[in-house]
């Protein structure tokens, strides 16, 4: 039996909800790197281990200054990044990527700040090795991606929110007695009239896109 060891190397939010990973998969002859692109939804762990990030993302971009709020997001997380008085609101991240080996092992993360204009600029991190010691929260940081990666992992071992349920319309003959309905409803009726006939069944999805 051949063992196999996964190793994450990288992950992006497409969409705000799906995922795109990579990872390093190391076997007795051989590694192997791997890209996947799933369209299963996030779990909500997931999406908070991004947000973790952004207090740094903010400091290492240099958007801001180190203040008290954002030490003790480093700290303890953000939990209000929904809410409009939320100090970070403005900001998202929404993926990293680790390159590098040994000793020289590091990470770049990537991700949003959303302009009063509504617009966004694009901010990406310097490439920041395990062992930076110019970066005063470098051990947070450190432990930040270690959570985000073993989420991603997690991903790849099937933990993803709840599918959304498919909505379904109801073409029944209650509605046939609308005035204003009757010409659109006379044809669905028709159609799932022809439908039930063939046994036939549709169901309707939305393609998701890149960001």
């Amino acid at each position: 039996m051949i063992e196999s060891t996964i190793t994450i190397k990288s992950g992006k939010v497409l969409s705000q909800m799906f995922l795109q990973y990579s990872f390093e998969e190391k076997k007795e002859a051989c590694t192997e790197t791997v890209t996947k692109k799933s369209d299963l939804p996030i779990h909500d762990d997931c999406q908070q281990a991004y947000v973790n990030l952004i207090p740094h993302l903010i400091l290492l971009c240099e958007q801001e200054l180190v203040n008290e709020t954002i030490e003790k997001a480093i700290n303890n997380g953000i939990d209000d990044i929904e809410e409009d008085t939320s100090y970070f609101k403005d900001y998202r991240v929404s993926e990293f990527k680790i390159t590098g080996s040994a000793n020289s092992e590091g990470v770049v993360i990537s991700g949003k700040r959303y302009l009063t204009s509504g617009k966004s600029i694009v901010l990406s991190t310097p490439f920041i090795r395990w062992d930076d010691e110019d970066y005063k929260f470098i051990s947070e940081f450190t432990e930040a991606v270690e959570a985000l990666r073993e989420e991603v992992y997690q991903y790849y071992n099937g933990k993803h929110a709840p599918m959304p349920k498919q909505e379904s319309f109801d073409f029944g003959e209650d509605n046939m007695d609308e005035p204003l309905n009757k010409p659109f409803m006379k044809i669905a009726g028709d159609f799932k009239k022809i439908m039930e006939e063939n046994d036939i069944t549709i169901s309707v999805s939305a393609a998701s896109n890149d960001e």
